[in-house]
């Protein structure tokens, strides 16, 4: 056998992996284009929180450089594009992955990504329906001599940064439950070190929320304590079946 016929599925899966970024650049491209169509209404459902978090303060955006808005529209519409997109462009990972996989570890993905994804969604939502009470919190620290004016782009992205911080924070039983497998935790130290939990899980919680005000804190740390104790018994389940 020649070098040429050992590198040729090499080959063969580059060819695969180009193909495959291919159409997810296309299924994002054509999503880009139904939210520039609607870009109002998708601007108008990522801002709501904000302009909620503002309309008791009177405060208004504002927007300073010339290109500001079509730059920032660029940015909306990518990020939401990539949202529309995500069923394709799990589907086209899944495709490229799938022949590599045993059956076992198929069943896994199969299970674990909806798991997953409906984690991430929950992170998300948790973080956009509390956004209005952080933001009037903080904007309420601003001396009243001072005349607020956010920036449109900065105040915006900061909306996307923070709920997507919580979606990935929201993976944390997905994490220890693959910690569990590999045999570096048990259910019985899970549960015995909850009180340590708890306290590393509001500090995170206080460190990634806009506000310190206790109101806000409470409604972000009760789902992620209570996906911790859900974590507790399924790792028990594992560990019974093994």
């Amino acid at each position: 056998m020649n070098n040429e016929d050992k590198n040729l599925p090499l080959f063969e899966h580059l060819e695969e992996l180009r193909t495959a970024l291919i159409r997810i650049s296309a299924y994002v491209a054509i999503a880009s284009v139904i939210v520039w169509l609607f870009y109002q209404d998708f601007f108008s459902l990522l801002a709501n929180p904000l302009i909620k978090g503002m309309a008791s303060t009177g405060a208004k955006f504002l927007v300073t450089g010339i290109a500001e808005g079509f730059t920032l529209k660029l940015q909306i519409c990518v990020i939401f594009a990539v949202i529309l997109a995500f069923p394709l462009i799990i589907g086209e990972v899944w495709l490229f992955i799938a022949p590599a996989l045993k059956q076992n570890e198929k069943k896994a993905i199969i299970l674990v990504v909806p798991i997953s994804v409906f984690l991430f969604i929950t992170g998300v939502l948790s973080a956009y329906f509390t956004l209005p009470i952080g933001i009037e919190w903080l904007i309420k620290q601003n001396p009243q001599e001072a005349n607020f004016m956010p920036s449109l782009s900065e105040t915006l992205l900061f909306a996307v940064k923070m709920e997507f911080a919580f979606g990935f924070l929201f993976q944390m039983p997905i994490f220890i439950v693959f910690l569990a497998k590999i045999g570096l935790v048990k259910a019985y130290m899970l549960k015995k070190f909850w009180r340590e939990a708890v306290i590393v899980i509001c500090i995170i919680v206080a460190i990634i929320t806009p506000t310190t005000d206790a109101f806000t804190m409470i409604i972000m740390s009760v789902p992620m304590l209570s996906l911790y104790l859900i974590t507790i018994q399924v790792v028990s389940i594992m560990e019974k079946r093994v």
